[in-house]
């Protein structure tokens, strides 16, 4: 409704303004227990060869936040965790396994991808899905525009990388995101690397350890596999056209 200073909603519209918000709650959280289900981080692939080649082991994985993970790894509730950047607050022994690519990306449609050269400042303008603060990837996208003298301005925040890729997908907006999590989507068509400098990037996955505890024999056996074979398995999770020849 139109009134003498602007537009306001009508009480109609109101109400289904209220039903909108709960079904964006409905459908973040829905996507957030999926991805939790099926192991969101790609790397779960890893995991499920090894448990292949060693039947007798019970795997627990757990998916969280870089908060999380670290709170986990102080209070040994893990062994091992893999995450895109060791903790420095924590003295811990940590070995980089595989290339992590990492890219803004974003649908095919949106206005992004019909801009004639895109850069660091034209997505600053854009509306980034962007993950909850505490997480590798927001502390990540916060420091390339922070370093670059840029305003990030967030389009939505989201608490997992299933969500924001799907919304993506919708064309809310631009996201950085691992190209292994949405290799299919790129594959598919769905998705586009923004085509812009020095994108994607080139990040490391590191398996990351408690210097002080001692670890189960299985847990070393399960790090050194990832060292000896992550590169390989994570490198063919990549979409065809970022993946290596013979990969």
């Amino acid at each position: 409704m139109r009134t003498g200073r602007g537009v306001r909603l009508t009480e109609a519209g109101e109400i289904l303004e209220g039903y909108a918000d709960r079904l964006l709650k409905v459908w973040d959280e829905a996507h957030d227990d999926i991805a939790t289900f099926l192991g969101e981080c790609s790397g779960t692939r890893v995991l499920v060869n090894f448990a292949n080649e060693n039947p007798r082991v019970k795997v627990k994985l757990q998916v969280g936040n870089r908060d999380a993970i670290v709170r986990k790894l102080v209070a040994q509730e893990i062994d091992l965790a893999v995450m895109g950047q060791p903790p420095h607050e924590l003295k811990v022994a940590a070995a980089g396994f595989a290339k992590n690519v990492v890219a803004f990306v974003s649908a095919p449609n949106h206005a992004l991808m019909s801009h004639c050269n895109p850069t660091l400042e034209t997505l600053a303008d854009a509306r980034l899905l962007v993950r909850e603060r505490g997480s590798g990837s927001r502390a990540t996208v916060e420091r390339i525009f922070k370093e670059a003298g840029l305003r990030l301005r967030i389009g939505s925040e989201l608490s997992s990388n299933e969500s924001i890729k799907q919304m993506c997908v919708a064309g809310f907006g631009p996201a950085y995101l691992s190209l292994q999590s949405c290799a299919l989507e790129i594959d598919a068509g769905q998705l586009c690397v923004i085509p812009m400098p020095n994108n994607p990037f080139d990040r490391e996955w590191f398996v990351v350890r408690l210097a002080s505890k001692e670890m189960p024999r299985i847990a070393t056996t399960f790090e050194q596999f990832l060292c000896l074979s992550g590169e390989r398995e994570i490198r063919n999770l990549l979409p065809a056209q970022w993946r290596p020849d013979g990969a």
